[in-house]
């Protein structure tokens, strides 16, 4: 999950708060998988929190992993140069 809190450090914006889920068509569910979210930061935010966690465990020995967590800045369509024809 990615939430927001202020520059103090105040949750904020629950609202805007985006569940990460796995790409379609995701493989087996007992290997790795890419999971993703799109987001767009509210006005007061000062940071973004990524919060990693797994539900459904079936028994005590059920492990989760995380790597490789990556938060990119998304350009708007219409700030996109388009090449002239």
């Amino acid at each position: 999950m990615a939430r927001w809190q202020t520059a103090e450090g105040k949750w904020t914006a629950e609202d805007r708060d985006v569940r990460l889920t796995p790409a379609p068509g995701a493989a087996d569910p007992s290997s790795w998988r890419e999971v993703t979210g799109l987001a767009s930061v509210p006005a007061g935010a000062g940071q973004l929190v990524v919060l990693a966690g797994a539900s459904g465990q079936q028994n005590q020995d059920d492990r989760v992993w995380f790597d490789d967590v990556l938060v990119a800045p998304v350009t708007p369509s219409s700030n996109i140069l388009k090449a002239p024809h």
